[in-house]
C-alpha cells in the first residue's frame, strides 16, 4: 500500500468538532479515515468499492416511447452519459422518454441537472420525459430539491408510459 489515509466515498467527508472525519454513508464501522492505495486508485478499508464507475443504462423500445433503465449511481461521473443517451434519442426523433429508476440507488445534484436537461430537450421536440420507480432515498432528494413539482414522476413504468403517450 502506498499513499496515505483518505475517506472513501462510503464515508462522510464532513468533519466533526475535532476535525476528524465522521462515518455516515455505508453504515459500516471503520476508522474515521481509511488507508488509500494510490497505485490501485481506491480506498481499501471499508470493504465497498470506491469510485462511482459508469452507470448502466439499458435502452428499450416500448411503443412510441423509449425506456431508459438506469442501474447504479447517477452522480457527477455518470450524469454526462445519461445526458448523451437522452440527447441521442431526441436527435433520432424519439422525444417521448421514460427513465426507469428502480435500480438507481443514488442521485447527486449533477444527476438532477441531467434529468432537468433531458426533460427540456424532450419538450423542445414536443415530447415528454417521465421518471418512474424511484427508490425512497432518490425520491426524497427530488422532493427536497423541488424537482417533483417540475418533473413528471410516476410510481410504475406503465403509468409513466401512459404519461408520455398523452
Amino acid at each position: 500500500m502506498s499513499g496515505g489515509r483518505i475517506p472513501c466515498r462510503h464515508h462522510d467527508r464532513r468533519t466533526g468538532a475535532r476535525g476528524r472525519r465522521k462515518i455516515s454513508e455505508c453504515g459500516r464501522p471503520g476508522p474515521s479515515t481509511i488507508p488509500f492505495d494510490r497505485a490501485a486508485g481506491r480506498g481499501i478499508a471499508c470493504g465497498l468499492e470506491t469510485g462511482s464507475g459508469p452507470i448502466e443504462i439499458q435502452e428499450q423500445a416500448s411503443g412510441a416511447a423509449v425506456v431508459l433503465v438506469l442501474d447504479g449511481r447517477l452522480d457527477g461521473t455518470s450524469a454526462p452519459e445519461l445526458e448523451k443517451r437522452i440527447a441521442a434519442a431526441v436527435d433520432r426523433g424519439e422525444a417521448r422518454i421514460v427513465l426507469d429508476c428502480a435500480a438507481m440507488d443514488y442521485i447527486s445534484s449533477a444527476g438532477l441537472r441531467a434529468l432537468l436537461t433531458g426533460a427540456r430537450q424532450c419538450q423542445k421536440k414536443d415530447g415528454k420525459l417521465a421518471i418512474c420507480g424511484l427508490v425512497p432515498d432518490c425520491r426524497s432528494v427530488l422532493e427536497v430539491s423541488g424537482f417533483l413539482s417540475i418533473l413528471d414522476c410516476r410510481d410504475t413504468r406503465g403509468a409513466a408510459l401512459e404519461a408520455v403517450s398523452n
